[in-house]
């Protein structure tokens, strides 16, 4: 696994929302900069990224997954062929799941997986959880790959607004 870029120069990064996970997918050119590996990951989410969707009801499924409005919302076509879009906004968190380690047991970051999850494939496993009062608790997601996963989950903590930044905008 390729080392994580180095951080960027100028204002020290978020220290709320820990960067975590890997450098990236195997296709991905090492960034010299925490901006252009991020800018090269949403380029990766403006064309979709194939993941499986793990619903609260029914069974998981192929989806492809983008960023779409200026890259502040997530999108993927339903089973019912509607576009379906969370914004990033309402994410609170990200959560990738956590394989057993010596003295830990395996874990699901939601209960979603719980019903629908393989413990011996939590390593792929990622949810996005959203404010109290949003249509959904967690969007609940399984990247092909680990690697996969981490440089999803790394992005998007980077790319969710801080609760501070989400209001200015919002009463601009």
């Amino acid at each position: 696994r390729p080392p994580a870029p180095p951080a960027a120069p100028g204002p020290a990064p978020r220290r709320h929302r820990p960067a975590g996970g890997g450098a990236g997918r195997g296709d991905m050119v090492e960034a010299a900069t925490q901006d252009e590996w991020l800018e090269h990951v949403k380029g990766m989410l403006r064309s979709g990224i194939e993941v499986i969707k793990h619903p609260r009801s029914g069974k998981p499924e192929p989806r492809s997954m983008r960023l779409v409005e200026s890259d502040t919302e997530l999108a993927w076509v339903g089973r019912n062929g509607k576009m379906r879009v969370v914004p990033l906004e309402l994410v609170t968190s990200v959560e990738p799941g956590r394989e057993a380690t010596a003295g830990t047991a395996a874990a699901f970051p939601s209960h979603t997986f719980e019903r629908t999850g393989d413990l011996e494939r939590v390593g792929l496993y990622m949810s996005l959880f959203f404010e109290e009062g949003f249509s959904r608790a967690s969007l609940d997601i399984e990247a092909p790959t680990e690697e996969v996963r981490d440089t999803l989950v790394r992005a998007l903590r980077l790319m969710i607004p801080t609760r501070e930044e989400s209001l200015l905008e919002r009463y601009k």
